[in-house]
């Protein structure tokens, strides 16, 4: 007991003044290195138990300089992981664009190119995949253990999603009650709810979730003291029993392994593997990461950082390999897998430009469907022209400056011709279309970039049919530049939840 405190005792007394080492006058040496005391084992410990206690009782003569980094250098380092390094997904002057920015039709043509340059990757380190198995058979009733393309098939017929992403309407309600009242919370996630009140929280989300219109946590679940922690409680019950990992695909399971991969490689197969992912798991993910970002940033109140949410999370959205529980390696490069996917968030549905030009040019030779223009035509009300020819290629490079029609059927003014050159970009032409004030859209954007308010609608210019079917302009691309790849676009002022 005496040996423990004394360790204790030092232990206070290094941390208090930050010393790397001790300094006694009477014998006019350093006795006691902090370093070695820290490397050494338990047992050397105690050689330096006798030799440091004959002199506590003496006053200290000067220290030496402090060594402020110790607490970085020594502390932080032998507990926690070395932080990520930066990462920026690859743009080019058309601008960053999402899986999201897509339509169906295109999401899925980039779902097979990213699938099939995942394969290449594991092929060329040697990593083996198979099929993924699902955790257990899928129901079609009820929401807990139901699969999430069959509830969003459900919501939309319902007109129940509150967003453009194909998320669940219940899994966005308990989202949205965690970020409005779990925040601020301390061990959110971590701390469980009390069991009978989780049960009854969960009869009552199956009994009138799909009952009552605009079902609200607040006004209509009679659930007395219900907190927080239940529905924390609900949200991870509900990553737990769905049918197959919310991180998943149906065609190969590789995560167990991606971790392995050098860290640019490793953080290539992942974004692949998320772009090869099925719709609403993709989308579901990016809203679970959004609210992991939310909890870390506000970790000083929370006290949930990216290795407490691992805990808690990791072996329900992603598959653990097997025998993991003895495995405490395998389990630590889970963690720290998911560490990389609360680190690198929204960058990981980047769609690389590559892939962008690989779908224009399926479109250029035919091998995709051309896209609807008569359709396009109509819903503009135009009449269709037929197929046109664009201009040759350097023609289109020698343009400084060029006219072009854009549609907005949702706006009071439905169309507008605006000048485009150089410079121009796809806020500029917005800007100037609804003729308001920059800071007004630049404010949104900006809140919606920090992750504040992502599901408000919001407007972008979008280019329909030509060599892609349609896409959302990043609002800082050049849209000259996109104008020269695709001079055939119908161009479009749509607005959009979750981009």
């Amino acid at each position: 007991m005496r040996t423990a405190r004394t360790r204790t005792k030092l232990c206070l007394i290094a941390k208090k003044t930050h010393q790397l080492k001790f300094y006694f006058p009477d014998n006019n040496k350093y006795i006691a290195n902090w370093n070695n005391l820290l490397n050494n084992t338990y047992e050397g410990l105690l050689g330096y138990k006798v030799s440091v206690l004959s002199h506590l009782k003496q006053p200290l003569g000067p220290l030496p300089p402090c060594s402020r980094n110790f607490h970085t250098s020594t502390c932080q380092s032998a507990n926690r992981p070395a932080p990520l390094p930066p990462y920026e997904p690859p743009r080019d002057a058309l601008g960053l664009t999402y899986i999201s920015d897509l339509n169906e039709e295109d999401a899925e043509r980039i779902k097979n190119v990213a699938y099939e340059e995942l394969k290449l990757l594991l092929e060329k380190h040697n990593i083996a995949y198979t099929k993924t198995k699902a955790k257990k058979r899928t129901t079609d009733s009820g929401l807990f253990g139901t699969a999430l393309e069959v509830l969003v098939a459900k919501d939309i017929k319902k007109n129940r999603l509150v967003s453009d992403l194909k998320v669940p309407a219940v899994f966005s309600l308990m989202v949205r009650f965690i970020e409005e009242n779990g925040m601020l919370v301390q061990g959110i996630f971590r701390v469980p709810g009390s069991a009978e009140r989780i049960k009854a929280f969960r009869k009552e989300l199956e009994e009138n979730f799909y009952k009552i219109p605009n079902y609200s946590i607040y006004d209509h679940t009679n659930i007395s003291e219900l907190t927080v922690h239940e529905v924390s409680s609900a949200f991870k019950a509900f990553l737990r029993e769905l049918p197959a990992y919310l991180i998943s695909s149906e065609r190969m399971e590789c995560f167990p392994n991606i971790k392995t991969l050098p860290f640019t490689e490793q953080i290539k197969a992942t974004n692949m593997f998320i772009l090869s992912m099925k719709e609403e798991y993709r989308d579901t993910l990016q809203v679970f990461l959004r609210l992991m970002n939310l909890t870390i940033e506000n970790k000083s109140v929370t006290q949930m950082d990216d290795q407490n949410l691992a805990t808690c999370h990791a072996p329900n959205v992603f598959a653990m390999p097997k025998g993991s529980e003895t495995d405490m390696t395998r389990i630590n490069d889970n963690f720290g897998y998911f560490k990389t996917l609360t680190n690198y968030n929204k960058k990981l549905f980047a769609v690389p430009p590559n892939f962008i030009s690989q779908i224009r040019q399926q479109y250029a030779t035919g091998v995709s469907a051309k896209p609807k223009r008569k359709f396009i035509s109509k819903l503009l009300g135009k009449k269709s022209k037929g197929e046109e020819i664009p201009p040759p290629r350097e023609e289109l490079m020698r343009l400084k400056e060029v006219q072009i029609e854009v549609h907005a059927p949702q706006m009071t003014r439905e169309s507008a011709v605006i000048t485009i050159n150089e410079s121009t970009t796809a806020k500029d032409v917005i800007y100037q279309y609804e003729a308001i004030p920059k800071t007004i859209l630049e404010d949104a954007r900006r809140n919606i970039a920090q992750g504040e308010n992502e599901d408000r609608a919001i407007e972008y210019l979008c280019e329909v049919g030509g060599n892609i079917g349609e896409r959302c302009l990043d609002p800082e691309a050049k849209v000259l530049e996109v104008y020269r790849v695709n001079p055939t676009a119908e161009w479009m002022i749509k607005t959009k939840k979750g981009r």
